[in-house]
């Protein structure tokens, strides 16, 4: 059952701040069903850049004409108090959106807790996707009992209105990349850095102990469960200043392209920017490329600027062999025989990559 509910394509589900600490409630605007702003949507083929400071994400599986189908599709139209559900939700705020739908802070009335609801749009392929997301997160829960894999955790899920599959997830704050935001990109506490990346792995081994590789690990997909703190003096910046967190707890999100060992591997996968070089190269990849991820938001954390800024395979490659140093030969080697080199790359008998300089300085 598990390796069957897993199968095929999967959008990805990205939540953008779910943080209540201090915030204004987001009102709707008053627009009529259908006649909203078309949302940023996020594809595979071409890549597109999905408005979250140049990254760019891919979905193979999203043809041009369903893209823009889905892209008209309007989100859930929500008012405050409405009550979702059998009414046992009751809507304070907005605190997301993205491409597959909107999550709203709500109270959930039995327990007077308040939980993230994800209402995703009203299209059939978002449902499947966001129905095999909750088998997979129940699945990884069952398997994690003393909630030591720092996964984000369902609470639930349900229908509103016959049409809007909702999944209830803990109210988390805010992630990584909206925090170093909020620090104007300063870079973290090398304590805090160090928490975050034990918390991390933690949770990149257990996926890894249930063959499965998350594929997209990045600052906006690591969530903190709280992030208050208090400013102090920078360590690394003189005169500077960053947060030192209170209580430093990150919960990793979106396993809507999770990917079962055993399962067909797409070629193009997560967000560009993240992207290990097995995968920017067209061979083949394991769960290491989730490790090769979480090294870049570690340089992120500690540098505030990400490693790999680049909007195109050529300008990635060359960054990593300037920041790295040349890339294995017989990995150069496999990827040209293949035919996956990049346009304007190419390899040399010994297998090193020659690069066009033009479009790289361009």
């Amino acid at each position: 059952k598990f390796s069957s509910m897993m199968g095929g394509h999967r959008q990805e589900t990205t939540f953008y701040g779910w943080g209540l600490d201090g915030a204004d409630p987001v009102e709707p605007k008053e627009k009529p069903p259908g006649d909203e702003d078309p949302p940023k949507e996020r594809s595979r083929s071409p890549p597109r850049d999905t408005g979250a400071k140049g990254e760019q994400h891919t979905d193979s599986s999203e043809n041009s004409e369903e893209r823009k189908q889905n892209r008209d599709t309007p989100h859930f139209h929500w008012t405050r108090g409405m009550k979702l559900g059998t009414g046992n939700y009751v809507v304070r705020k907005q605190v997301g959106e993205g491409s597959f739908g909107r999550v709203l802070a709500c109270l959930e009335e039995s327990t007077k807790q308040i939980v993230a609801v994800k209402v995703v749009k009203g299209v059939a392929r978002y449902k499947e996707h966001a129905h095999a997301e909750a088998e997979l997160l129940r699945e990884l829960r069952r398997c994690d009992p003393g909630r030591q894999s720092y996964c984000v955790k369902l609470l639930g899920e349900f229908t509103h209105a016959t049409n809007h599959c909702c999944l209830v997830f803990e109210l988390l704050d805010k992630s990584l990349s909206d925090f170093m935001r909020e620090t104007d990109d300063q870079g973290l506490m090398l304590r805090d850095i160090k928490t975050i990346a034990s918390q991390i792995l933690q949770c990149l081994h257990f996926l890894s102990a249930m063959s499965l590789t998350h594929t997209d690990i990045k600052c906006r997909n690591a969530m903190l469960k709280d992030s208050r703190g208090e400013m102090v003096p920078h360590p690394r910046k003189t005169g500077r200043e960053t947060k030192r967190l209170h209580r430093c707890e990150v919960r990793v999100i979106d396993f809507g392209g999770a990917v079962l060992k055993k399962e067909r591997h797409s070629k193009r996968i997560g967000t560009r920017q993240y992207r290990s070089p097995e995968v920017v190269l067209g061979l083949p990849w394991d769960e290491k490329t989730d490790v090769w991820s979480l090294g870049c938001i570690l340089l992120t954390l500690y540098t505030g600027q990400r490693p790999f800024p680049v909007q195109n395979s050529l300008q990635h490659l060359a960054i990593m062999q300037r920041v790295i140093g040349e890339l294995p030969r017989e990995m150069v080697r496999n990827a040209a025989a293949g035919g996956n080199l990049p346009e304007d790359v190419s390899a040399d008998s010994q297998g090193v990559l020659q690069l066009n300089r033009k479009f790289v300085d361009e």
